[in-house]
């Protein structure tokens, strides 16, 4: 499991999608993105991913609300681009910068 202490949602109050390809090519990126409780069965705030593409590589920021984090990942091609973050988050090897909480309407 890549999200420390997670398990999986409970009931039907996910946010998530159903696409368990997407699930099993990318597990750490989808933990991060649907898992809403702990093992101790306190609720986390999803991860948010943002893509654009700049000078002709993709880009995300990848934002981790629950712990106040981000980072920024960059590739040639969109598969690239997953495959990184995901091996950055399986391997907990991302440069993360931390953020201040988004305050909602300014």
């Amino acid at each position: 499991m890549f999200v420390k202490k997670a398990i999986a949602a409970v009931g039907g109050g996910t946010d998530a999608p159903s696409d368990p390809k997407f699930a099993s090519h990318y597990p750490a990126l989808w933990e991060y993105l649907s898992v809403t409780r702990l093992e101790d069965g306190s609720t986390r705030k999803l991860a948010k991913l943002s893509l654009s593409v700049q000078d002709g590589r993709w880009c995300a920021c990848f934002v981790d609300e629950d712990n106040k984090r981000l980072m920024f990942i960059s590739g040639e091609t969109y598969d690239q681009l997953l495959k990184s973050l995901e091996k950055h988050l399986a391997n907990e090897t991302a440069e993360w910068r931390r953020c201040k909480p988004f305050k909602k309407g300014g």
